[in-house]
C-alpha cells in the first residue's frame, strides 16, 4: 500500500509473500511513519513475537500490508492510554 496516515484500529492483511507473517491479519495499535505496529490475529504460534497481556504485537512496513477494514470496538486492558 502507499504510505499515509493509518489510524488505530485499521485492519491490515499481511502480504502472503511476507517472510513470516503472510496473509496473517494485524489490527493497529500504533501507527508510524513506516508502517504500524499492531496486534497480529493468528491462529499459529510464532517464535520471537513481542508479548504483552497475552496479545502478540508485529510491526509491518506500509509496502508489506493492504487495508481492509477497521475494529468498530477496540479492547484495551486498564494499563492502556
Amino acid at each position: 500500500m502507499d504510505k499515509r496516515i493509518l489510524k488505530e484500529g485499521e485492519l491490515f492483511q499481511i502480504n502472503p509473500k511476507h517472510e513470516l507473517y503472510g496473509g496473517q491479519i494485524v489490527a493497529c495499535s500504533e501507527p508510524k511513519k513506516w508502517g504500524c505496529q499492531g496486534v497480529l490475529f493468528t491462529d499459529l504460534e510464532y517464535e520471537g513475537l513481542t508479548r504483552f497481556n497475552g496479545r502478540a504485537y508485529v510491526r509491518i512496513k506500509f509496502e508489506d500490508m493492504e487495508p481492509i477494514g477497521r475494529l468498530e470496538w477496540e479492547w484495551k486492558d486498564d494499563q492502556a492510554k
